[in-house]
């Protein structure tokens, strides 16, 4: 192999999302070529209606993010396995601000 090959990896491609409207102000980056695996979570999770492995999976995607709680708190970074206790605190509505 040559060195340039070598060092030739595939393209992290991302998109940062501006949400609008009620949610103005907040934002994150969406790793848009994401392993196939996620896509496959995400896909099983909405099939079997299972609400918190679509928010685990849409988790699994944010690279960055300013999102809070009510109370103004931090969510967990993206990228992170949430806990059942991390999902209490995830506002029902952020996953579809997010992907729609």
């Amino acid at each position: 192999m040559t060195e340039q090959a070598e060092r030739r990896r595939w393209p992290k491609r991302t998109i940062r999302v501006e949400l609008d409207g009620d949610y103005e102000g907040f934002w994150c980056v969406w790793w848009r070529n994401a392993p196939v695996a996620w896509d496959v979570r995400w896909k099983l999770a909405v099939r079997q209606f299972d609400v918190a492995g679509q928010v685990r999976a849409i988790w699994a995607c944010l690279l960055d993010h300013n999102f809070t709680d009510y109370d103004g708190n931090p969510l967990p970074p993206g990228g992170s396995e949430l806990s059942n206790e991390d999902l209490e605190r995830i506002p029902a509505d952020l996953p579809d601000a997010i992907v729609l």
